[in-house]
């Protein structure tokens, strides 16, 4: 739901005029503003769900058309290929000034020409996403945060990050098969029990329809778990509100405009088709796969429950978490689906709540999953869900949503940073104008806030600045005392902020979550570790990790308990266990065997009980087993041997040792002794 005054909101209701203020700009960055006298058709189609269904995990593509006369052939020299749309709707107030707001960016698909007239069909950002998710180079297991950034920094769309929910849940295995990246963010979106949209701004938002917007003095038992589910899972208590002695009085006020804010309210209809009865979802069952099999878990009732399968990301240790915080969102909240038309009022969005008075003496609560704005005909809105059937579950999956023939939009991969300046350009260009107000205070001095709509309280963007600081919300509540403020930066130089993109960033410390550098759209990250006299120490890149000095503790293994890859280091401490199967160190080579140098041979497991390494008198270089040393020529201080009763170790060979008989300075004398038929020595002396 769109923010409007209260101005807007009467103004609807009287003498109705709208403008379209929707900017064209080319390829070639030429700006077309779209005039109303040309305007032959305009429609814009918005949807939380596919058609006839109620979905958890929608991701659908919002559709822009026009028709344009072209009778003095205007638009014949223009290249509408990869254009952008900028949507702007204003309404006349009562005193004579216009409220805009903005309804989203498109690209062009289509641009047909007629005889007369030019239609142009555009969809918003949410077809970027229908691209191969095989292309994906993230690293699993990631979360589920990781998952939506990465496929908004891929895709190049911008995130709404902080309506992620649920952003923490790990994903185990990267999901494989023909699938898209608008599969996998439906995927996430059913796990955060949300659909997923592009919002006004042009980003990537998740969202659920806010059932709590409209009161209810119903007392809501909760629900009662099966006996397969830990008891009372959902809750025992249930609120029964106070009984007050008529004292505090027995008058109920229906409230202002500014209590509707957050819903619509629908009685004069054009056309209706309204269900007969609520639906009201009473459970969430997921079904994963384990070992090829399939396994449940149903949180609530099956009397009429939604289903979700078919979802990669959810493993079974993991149902349980995920069907209740789904189902605590969306179980024992009524709607009543129905299909209306209603005056046109481009402040309603799919995923808005609305009550709907077709009569004085009957109202419903419904959720709108898809609405039509048009400026030439009444807007259509509908709620849709299949009703109640013999069957237990109905199935609800996050399908496959692929545009027919739809192109890749994305002209170049850029950079994360050149991404959001480009995003950053075109909010720039088509940003509205604020409103301002001055509060004076005692001493002279002031407190700015600037703010989207004329009046602060009935603002929701507010920017506010004072000797303190300056601090950002986008949901004012009317007052500074209950209002969040989630973004801003205060006179000690502290800063709260969403996403940072920057070119460069300086710091004495830092502290956080995940660090993510290179990657597609980023290039080959590196990070680099500097000594205190400016000396790299350490380098990490997309060739692996160089360590010139440090201390390693621990065990280094890879994924098979292994190291795999190479280790070169110019000096440093290793403790702990170091197993591989290949590689060098200190000018020895690791094999499956042992140890090599160009002269010698450690072997690890091979003996002389499996074969005589004296018969084997070809090989030059000196062999080290387990419990036998082989080499051509040996000089040692001392030589122990230990005798075994039967020992045939040195039976039919020949050897000849040389002996040091005189040391005088460097000059070493020696004499060579021969020994026939083997030796066995006890003592020399």
């Amino acid at each position: 739901m769109i923010n409007t005054s209260i101005a807007f909101r009467r103004a609807l209701s009287g003498n109705r005029k709208f403008r379209i203020k929707d900017t064209i700009t080319l390829k070639n960055k030429k700006e077309i503003p779209i005039p109303m006298m040309d305007l032959r058709e305009y429609k814009i189609n918005e949807a939380t769900s596919t058609s006839g269904k109620f979905e958890i995990g929608a991701a659908v593509i919002k559709e822009y058309k026009i028709t344009l006369n072209n009778e003095e052939e205007q638009y014949d020299d223009c290249d509408f290929e990869g254009a952008n749309i900028q949507a702007v709707i204003g309404l006349k107030l009562a005193d004579g000034t216009w409220e805009d707001l903005k309804k989203g960016l498109y690209r062009v698909y289509t641009a047909t020409f007629g005889e007369t007239t030019l239609q142009i069909t555009a969809y918003d950002e949410m077809i970027y996403f229908d691209r191969p998710y095989s292309e994906c180079t993230l690293s699993y297991p990631a979360t589920v945060r990781d998952v939506v950034l990465d496929a908004c920094r891929h895709c190049q769309v911008d995130c709404e990050s902080g309506s992620i929910e649920m952003g923490n849940y790990i994903v185990k295995t990267k999901p494989e098969g023909s699938i898209t990246y608008r599969d996998v963010i439906s995927y996430c979106a059913q796990i955060m029990g949300c659909y997923a949209r592009i919002n006004h701004l042009g980003r990537l938002a998740f969202g659920w329809y806010d059932f709590s917007a409209v009161g209810s003095g119903d007392l809501d038992g909760g629900i009662f778990d099966t006996a397969s589910q830990e008891k009372y899972l959902s809750g025992d208590e249930a609120d029964g509100g106070t009984f007050d002695d008529y004292s505090s009085g027995y008058t109920y006020d229906g409230g202002t405009f500014v209590d509707m804010d957050t819903y619509h309210h629908f009685y004069d209809l054009y056309n209706k088709s309204i269900n007969g009865t609520d639906i009201n979802v009473t459970g969430i069952q997921i079904t994963a796969k384990k070992d090829s099999a399939d396994e449940k878990y149903l949180y609530g009732t099956n009397t009429y429950a939604l289903e979700i399968k078919d979802n990669p990301l959810i493993q079974t240790d993991t149902m349980q978490q995920v069907a209740k915080h789904i189902g605590d969102k969306i179980i024992n909240k009524p709607f009543r689906p129905m299909s209306i038309s209603v005056q046109g009022n481009p402040a309603i969005e799919a995923g808005d709540v609305a009550v709907v008075s077709p009569k004085t003496t009957s109202s419903y609560t419904t959720v709108i999953t898809d609405t039509t704005f048009s400026l030439f005909a009444a807007q259509s809105i509908s709620s849709t869900a299949e009703t109640p059937t013999a069957k237990t579950f109905t199935r609800y999956g996050a399908a496959t949503k692929l545009l027919e023939a739809a192109r890749n939009y994305t002209d170049q991969e850029m950079s994360a940073y050149d991404l959001v300046v480009q995003q950053m350009s075109q909010l720039a260009a088509n940003t509205l104008g604020f409103h301002e107000t001055k509060i004076i205070q005692d001493d002279g001095s002031v407190i700015v806030y600037r703010h989207d709509k004329p009046k602060l309280s009935e603002s929701k963007i507010v920017y506010k600045s004072g000797i303190d600081g300056f601090f950002v919300t986008k949901n004012y509540t009317g007052k500074d005392s209950t209002t969040v403020w989630k973004a801003g930066f205060d006179s000690n130089g502290n800063a709260a902020l969403n996403i940072l993109s920057v070119i460069g960033i300086h710091w004495d410390w830092a502290y956080g979550g995940t660090l993510s550098l290179g990657g597609v759209g980023n290039g080959n990250g590196v990070l680099k570790v500097f000594d205190a006299k400016g000396n790299v120490v350490g380098l990490w890149d997309k060739d692996g990790l160089i360590a010139k000095a440090g201390k390693f503790s621990g065990d280094i293994t890879g994924a098979t308990g292994k190291f795999s890859g190479d280790i070169t280091g110019a000096s440093g401490t290793f403790s702990g266990r170091l197993d591989s199967q290949t590689g060098n160190i200190a000018g020895w080579d690791i094999s499956s065997e042992g140890l090599s140098a160009a002269k010698m041979k450690i072997y690890s497991n091979k003996s002389i009980n499996d074969e005589d390494p004296f018969g084997d008198i070809e090989n030059d270089y000196t062999k080290i087993y387990k419990d036998a040393v082989l080499t051509d020529q040996i000089s040692v201080n001392e030589v122990n041997f230990t005798p075994k009763r039967g020992s045939t170790y040195y039976k039919d060979a020949t050897r000849t040792v040389t002996v040091v008989t005189d040391v005088s300075g460097s000059t070493v004398n020696y004499t060579k002794l021969t020994f026939v038929d083997g030796i066995l020595v006890n003592k020399l002396s």
